[in-house]
């Protein structure tokens, strides 16, 4: 037979399971800003979802909570600050609005097309190098071998006494 949990057992397991879901919630918040962080670092200041823009909605999506849930008395005057402030400061470092982001964008993808074109003028240009350096292997290696066989000959007519040798 189970036991009846009298009213003071009661409140102390909901304070604790209370405690334990608000704690997950922070964790949660905690890791979405600072994944959110990394990528618009790796971004170079430009966050690349939600077309750029930032918000307090958009950390409680990407944590996967609702964004009342700062709102309740729990986290009103804690995390809802925290998160607050967090923004103010991430976004001082961050390009905003949806012409500077798509001006940035188009910049560095830009640089990086005149960085590939270069790279491919100069795999070009050391293909043609490299064709010269063939052609004048094979010349080369013609030439030497012109040269072994008239070794042949020489060596040839000098067995024979054709050749006298200078002194």
């Amino acid at each position: 037979m189970k036991a009846k949990a009298t009213k003071k057992q009661s409140p102390a397991g909901l304070q604790a399971h209370s405690a334990g879901r608000s704690n997950a919630v922070v964790k949660k918040m905690r890791a979405a800003m600072k994944a959110v962080e990394a990528e618009i670092s790796t971004h170079l200041g430009v966050y690349p979802f939600n077309g750029g823009r930032l918000s307090q909605a958009e950390i409680c999506r990407r944590a996967g909570i609702s964004q009342v849930t700062l709102l309740g008395k729990a986290h009103k005057l804690t995390l809802k600050k925290e998160v607050d402030a967090w923004l103010k400061r991430v976004q001082l470092g961050m390009k905003r609005g949806k012409k500077s982001v798509r001006k940035a964008v188009t910049e560095r993808a830009d640089a990086w097309k005149a960085s590939l074109d270069q790279i491919a003028q100069r795999y070009l240009e050391t293909n043609l190098e490299l064709d010269e350096c063939r052609a004048m292997a094979i010349d080369l290696k013609r030439e030497n071998e012109e040269q072994k066989a008239e070794i042949v000959k020489l060596q040839a007519a000098l067995s024979k006494g054709r050749v006298v040798p200078i002194r």
